[in-house]
């Protein structure tokens, strides 16, 4: 049976006699208690992931390295794993942690199973860079983590910014939507369910931090810089496109601004959709909200972007789509292209079928999330639904996914493949 929680004027029990009552109240911490209380925790984190090697520990490693395979003629570069066990003993102690049997089998080796010196030292490199960086994000939350919010890793972000040679000419009154368009993407892809937070595993792992620090590198070509999200020239596209976009400046896209977005051949249905799911302002996308659209439409074969446009469609909220939601969208397109003056000859009817049997849903009249990703062609449904320009192409049987998408090159660039992520053949 319940048993209430008992009230003051109950008997109390006896220990209540000589038993301090615990204090309840939060008193505020003073700067000292603060301080130590970080200087604890950093150094509880780096005893957890072990302390960075120093930069003679790393030149020491290297030139152990080069000596051990200069003792054999013929070496190119290269040693056996007796000659990796005697390096490991030349080496200081934290540099020797790195050598293990695993990593030496993992390591490609030659016909007479050697391994490249250059390969394991840049291995050692890569480990090193992956662990500091593990260091500093998990400083950046107060708590000290497993993982980072956006708050987070936006302040990480603007820490890295002098460190980033292509980034100089960024003014400090950028700073703000710079690392607000740099955090975006890491939260697009590594946080899809909208939790606030990523794990720092999955981000120190994800190649868009390989691409964020792409930044730190003074020789890149300029083709490398238009392909990457974090460059300047990109970061100023994208910005200046929703500053342009933003009719009466103010400082928010509305429906009508959205509509003549690019081209205009985004039909009104998606637009209002975007307007219902995203996060918005009295019904008006702010600049946050707009990297999530520029990324969804850009990405599209990949599992996040896919779950956004289906989130779109399933405007029942049941979990699948049926030929009501598809011809709803497929009516829009029809009048969408009379508005643009485009004329077609097609039956709406037609489209659907050919929808689905693009799909081939497990259960011939829905089409769930998983059927949507699992199809192969889900780039090619959600734009024939939602874009004017992509279903003109694919009913002209011109449709080709080694043709650029104009509006959105406009916008920005072609990125990098990311392996573990579904690749838009667009790009």
């Amino acid at each position: 049976m319940f048993q209430p929680i008992p009230t003051g004027s109950e008997k109390k029990h006896p220990s209540e006699h000589f038993i301090a009552p615990l204090v309840t109240t939060r008193q505020s911490k003073t700067n000292l208690e603060v301080y130590v209380k970080d200087e604890a925790l950093k150094q509880i984190i780096q005893t957890k992931y072990q302390s960075p090697l120093s930069n003679s520990d790393i030149e020491k490693l290297w030139k152990e390295l080069h000596r051990q395979a200069s003792l054999t003629p013929d070496s190119n570069g290269r040693i056996t794993y007796n000659d990796y066990i005697e390096v490991k003993r030349n080496v200081p102690g934290p540099v020797g942690d790195y050598f293990s049997p695993s990593i030496f089998l993992g390591l490609e080796k030659d016909d007479q199973g050697r391994i490249s010196i250059i390969s394991f030292f840049q291995y050692c490199l890569r480990k090193e860079f992956y662990l500091k960086t593990r260091i500093n994000l998990t400083l950046q939350h107060s708590n000290g983590d497993e993982y980072v919010t956006e708050s987070d890793l936006d302040a990480f972000i603007k820490e890295m910014l002098p460190r980033f040679p292509h980034l100089k000419n960024l003014d400090e009154t950028e700073h703000q939507y710079y690392c607000c368009h740099a955090t975006r993407k890491f939260f697009f892809f590594l946080d899809p369910m909208n939790h606030g937070r990523i794990y720092i595993k999955s981000l120190i792992t994800s190649p868009i931090l390989s691409e964020l620090m792409m930044m730190k590198e003074d020789d890149l070509t300029e083709d490398q810089l238009l392909m990457n999200w974090f460059s300047l020239d990109i970061y100023r596209r994208v910005y200046e496109n929703y500053i342009n976009t933003d009719n009466d400046q103010d400082g928010l896209l509305s429906e009508q601004e959205l509509y003549h977005y690019g081209y205009g051949s985004f039909t009104k249905i998606f637009i209002n959709r975007i307007l219902d799911e995203f996060n918005t302002f009295e019904k008006k996308l702010d600049f946050k909200s707009y990297l999530n659209f520029i990324l969804m439409i850009r990405y599209k074969k990949t599992k996040e972007s896919l779950t956004l446009y289906f989130r779109l469609f399933d405007y029942n909220q049941r979990g699948y789509i049926t030929v009501n939601e598809v011809n709803a969208f497929v009516h829009e397109m029809v009048n969408h292209l009379k508005d643009i003056n485009i004329m077609m000859e097609f039956d709406p009817e037609d489209v659907k079928n050919e929808i689905f049997d693009l799909v081939r849903p497990k259960v011939p009249d829905r089409i769930t999330l998983d059927d949507l990703i699992a199809c192969g062609c889900g780039d090619l449904i959600v734009g024939m639904m939602t874009d004017s320009n992509r279903f003109y192409n694919y009913d002209q049987r011109e449709y080709d996914h080694s043709k650029k998408d104009e509006v959105i090159d406009d916008i920005i660039p072609d990125p990098p493949r990311y392996d573990g992520y579904e690749n838009d053949d667009d790009f």
